[in-house]
């Protein structure tokens, strides 16, 4: 029986597939970037004066936002690359390093999930499953320490993508 993380796994990389987004081949330092893109994301939420738990929709669309969205983007890229390129999330998650520290402020959980996703692109081709485990068992501790039920979030935001155009936005990679 697949656990969560293997369905979102399969889940993101089946709509990723549907939506064009593996059409053409993007290499690790692109994908990687797209990680780190939601981390950046994240962070501009934070500075906008965006309470850490607060999810809110704009457009016609009615496209969910904020820290929490953000967190769950970035999961939902990683398990993404996971499904693309076989690797066993789930078996990394459980087999790296678990967080370290407890009163971690919200800049210094972005630090450690940047960190781990620039790892992931410039260590050891082998290792890229071991720092990508640590990214999102990151995402997760700093979900838990702030609140967020990111689970939930992840749901919802793969419900909406499920609902997007193909290629949506026209965006190069």
């Amino acid at each position: 029986m697949p656990t969560r993380l293997n369905s979102l796994v399969k889940t993101s990389y089946e709509i990723a597939v549907e939506k064009g987004w593996h059409v053409d081949e993007r290499s690790l330092a692109a994908l990687t970037l797209l990680m780190q893109s939601e981390v950046a994301e994240a962070l501009e939420e934070y500075r906008s004066n965006r309470r850490v738990t607060e999810v809110y929709s704009e457009g016609d669309d009615h496209k969910i936002c904020g820290i929490p969205v953000e967190i769950a983007d970035l999961v939902i890229r990683v398990a993404d690359y996971c499904g693309r390129y076989g690797v066993d999330l789930e078996a990394w998650t459980k087999g790296a390093p678990p967080p370290i520290g407890d009163s971690i402020d919200f800049e210094e959980w972005l630090a450690r999930i940047n960190y781990a996703l620039s790892q992931a692109w410039k260590d050891d081709p082998s290792q890229v499953g071991l720092w990508l485990g640590i990214a999102v068992n990151n995402a997760f501790a700093m979900s838990k320490a702030f609140g967020i039920d990111l689970w939930a979030v992840i749901d919802e935001k793969t419900t909406f993508n499920r609902t997007r155009p193909y290629r949506h936005g026209g965006k190069k990679i």
